[in-house]
């Protein structure tokens, strides 16, 4: 996750360095610029400039809602029923979903419990 964000703003920063270093296309706009600033007045943004900031702020929106999501999702509360090969009862634990692996998980009281192969398990509440 954290090299997906560093090769994101790997791109953002070459593409503004190229964007920076192109040759303006429009000498009057230039000269416009300049006396804007001379008169105290702050130079309207680009066009290019404009859709740049709101790309990326509908990005980093999109980005927090999916992370947001993501964190309610696995901080879901997950029943977990083992059924051992002698016992009619079987033993009942809740953990959050992001604690279970394959044959083992961490309750939300901090116990790890390891499930063994003759034990069978049966998960509710993952499908809200």
């Amino acid at each position: 996750m954290l090299s997906k964000l560093f090769l994101t703003l790997a791109i953002i920063f070459l593409v503004a360095l190229i964007l920076k270093r192109r040759p303006s296309q429009e000498s009057g706009a230039q000269g416009a610029r300049t006396s804007a600033k001379v008169d105290g007045e702050r130079p309207k943004l680009s066009e290019h400039r404009l859709a740049a900031y709101l790309f990326l702020a509908i990005m980093f929106g999109l980005g927090g809602v999916v992370s947001v999501q993501k964190w309610r999702d696995d901080h879901t509360v997950v029943t977990i029923k083992l059924y051992s090969a002698g016992e009619s009862i079987p033993t009942q634990y809740q953990a959050f979903k992001f604690e279970l692996d394959s044959r083992s998980f961490t309750t939300v009281d901090g116990v790890q419990v390891v499930v063994a192969n003759d034990e069978r398990m049966e998960l509710s509440g993952l499908d809200q």
